[in-house]
């Protein structure tokens, strides 16, 4: 069936021509799926497609779906094109100048650049050789990044792609001993990282770029380190400037932690990092940075108003309490105290209180049934204001306003 629909002969052209599966489905107007299942029914196989060795541009086939990163035809050309050391794969320190930004004073540009190389990469010492690696591995979308810290170190050192991965390293004994002196920390994860001793004055531009290469900017600010001490010598240094941090050790792991710059204190960290003056930045980062604080900063900083806190209104009840215990007793309060708060007295069982104004309108707009008070109430609470308490007041003026008294000293309506 599929050697009478398709024909063989043209697909095996196709396939010598190095065609892969999604090139034969086009062909033939199908998915790369039911070309796969054309081939497979008549018995073919695609061989992969053809790529060229990079050092002598010999032709190699390379398998079906493998994206290569460097390839060579043979181990000869892959060693004369890298000049391979023992078993460690290195550049001859005679190709590449080593970076000479280290020197024995500190700069601004040195003290920026150290803080870029101190948030990532690592020294790795290799076994199988005496050069010591200074090595930073990222993806493809933090190509921009690598770059800025390699102009601002003066490295000549390529960047290696690897698929997604890139990769930028220095193998120098002579640098990495340099960087270990100044206090750069060993191995991969950098648990035994130290605060190095830098100048006060240039402080400011080692902690901007170790923000740079470590910090996530969202509504807040976050730092990753690799230990708590670090994070810790970094907050009193913000503290120092008063920008507040607060430092949270992560789950993830026993020794790295997190400082949160908050959104309050992100405008004074954007102040406090770049100040008209500076010269080096990474500048996609500062942007960013930049419109965090525009958007949590009220006004400039010279037309800045502080408005002072404003007071809450008291309470009517809080302020009946006060009336109350003023004039002694609910009795004793003067009605038009309690009319400006919109409050009145009433009887609630035994008990003289005080309590929001009932209207007529509430039944009809809330659906709630409300009590109508007749004048014998005011009455009792004219003989009380008179006699300073119920229990005072003589039976006779009592009947007289309709009430009776009671067990229990208290009174009730007369029906």
């Amino acid at each position: 069936m599929y050697s009478e629909k398709y024909n063989k002969a043209a697909i095996e052209e196709m396939i010598e021509d190095g065609a892969r599966y999604v090139d034969i489905g086009e062909r033939l107007g199908v998915t790369k799926e039911h070309a796969r299942t054309v081939c497979d029914k008549l018995g073919l196989k695609t061989k992969g497609r053809i790529v060229y060795c990079i050092e002598c541009e010999s032709p190699i086939r390379v398998r079906v779906g493998r994206i290569p990163g460097e390839p060579f035809c043979n181990d000869d050309c892959r060693k004369s094109h890298y000049k391979i050391n023992e078993k460690y794969l290195v550049h001859i320190a005679d190709d590449y100048s080593i970076p000479e930004i280290f020197d024995r004073e500190w700069t601004q540009r040195s003290v920026y650049a150290f803080g870029l190389l101190f948030s990532s990469g690592s020294i790795i010492p290799k076994k199988s050789s005496d050069i010591i690696r200074f090595a930073i591995s990222t993806t493809e979308a933090s190509r921009e990044w690598i770059e800025h810290i390699r102009s601002t170190i003066g490295a000549e050192q390529p960047v290696y792609s690897s698929g997604n991965d890139i990769s930028f390293w220095i193998n120098s004994t002579e640098f990495c001993n340099r960087l270990i002196e100044l206090g750069y920390p060993t191995g991969s994860h950098k648990t035994d990282m130290i605060y190095p001793d830098i100048p006060e004055e240039f402080d400011t531009g080692f902690v901007r770029g170790y923000i740079e290469g470590r910090g996530h900017i969202h509504e807040n600010v976050s730092i990753t380190f690799p230990n708590s001490d670090v994070a810790s010598h970094f907050r009193r240094n913000l503290s120092a400037h008063k920008i507040n941090a607060r430092q949270r050790q992560m789950k993830s792991s026993i020794d790295s932690c997190n400082l949160f710059v908050p959104v309050a204190s992100v405008s004074q960290l954007y102040d406090f990092l770049y100040p008209a003056d500076t010269e080096y930045f990474f500048e996609p980062f500062k942007n960013r940075f930049f419109a965090a604080a525009q958007k949590h900063r009220s006004t400039t900083p010279d037309n800045r108003i502080a408005i002072p806190p404003q007071k809450s209104p008291l309470l009517p009840e809080i302020v009946a309490q006060k009336l109350v215990k003023k004039y002694g007793s609910v009795s004793m309060v003067p009605p038009e105290e309690f009319e400006v708060l919109d409050l009145e007295a009433a009887v609630d069982g035994n008990d003289l209180v005080v309590r929001r104004k009932r209207y007529k309108h509430m039944e009809t707009a809330h659906s709630v049934p409300v009590k109508k008070i007749d004048m014998k109430l005011e009455n009792i609470l004219e003989l009380t204001r008179t006699y300073g308490s119920i229990s005072k007041i003589p039976d006779d003026e009592l009947i007289a306003t309709g009430y009776m008294r009671t067990a229990g000293n208290s009174i009730e309506r007369i029906e």
